[in-house]
């Protein structure tokens, strides 16, 4: 009676730590790449300051979150599959190939505008400006949506609860 107790207990414990360990691997996989994201939102961040509170690094700045989406881009491509599934990993790759885009476009349109003397500042310009904002805010709800749908998709399917981003009242704001 006893071993057959003990062999069932051990049948208990082997499965437990099976599901803690995929359930942990599965939580891993998603913290990469939020983590990767949040290294562009970081950056991003920077950027939209520089251009709030010192124009004159506003470049650099730039530079800064465009080679941080590149690196980010990298990464995540090199993140094997989880379980077959590559939703969440692709999502995130699009998201960052999107960042990249409009840092490497309408950023940096809308920074040479903004850095222009203040005497040929036309209403053109201020036009431009709000088109370019508009245009990037239209065009991030898919790429968010698409990732955001995809980490919830993981989530439930690998029974992980999912936390608020640590910069989305940051993002809100902007």
């Amino acid at each position: 009676m006893s071993k057959v107790f003990l062999f069932i207990l051990s049948a208990f414990f082997f499965v437990s730590c099976d599901n803690l360990n995929k359930k942990n691997a599965a939580i891993e996989y998603n913290d990469n790449i939020v983590e990767l994201q949040n290294n562009i939102i970081e950056k991003m961040i920077a950027f939209t300051s520089s251009v709030e509170t010192n124009i004159e690094s506003s470049d650099e700045m730039l530079e800064s979150l465009i080679t941080e989406c590149k690196k980010s881009i990298r990464e995540t491509e090199e993140i094997s599959d989880f379980e077959g599934n590559t939703e969440l990993r692709d999502t995130g790759v699009d998201l960052f190939r999107f960042y990249q885009n409009i840092a490497e476009n309408e950023f940096r349109e809308m920074l040479e505008i903004i850095q222009k003397d203040m005497s040929d500042f036309t209403d053109e310009d201020y036009d431009r400006l709000e088109e370019l904002e508009n245009q990037v805010s239209t065009n991030e709800v898919a790429y968010d949506q698409a990732f955001q749908e995809a980490q919830m998709t993981f989530a439930k399917t690998h029974n992980l609860p999912l936390l608020p981003n640590k910069y989305q009242d940051i993002i809100d704001a902007q």
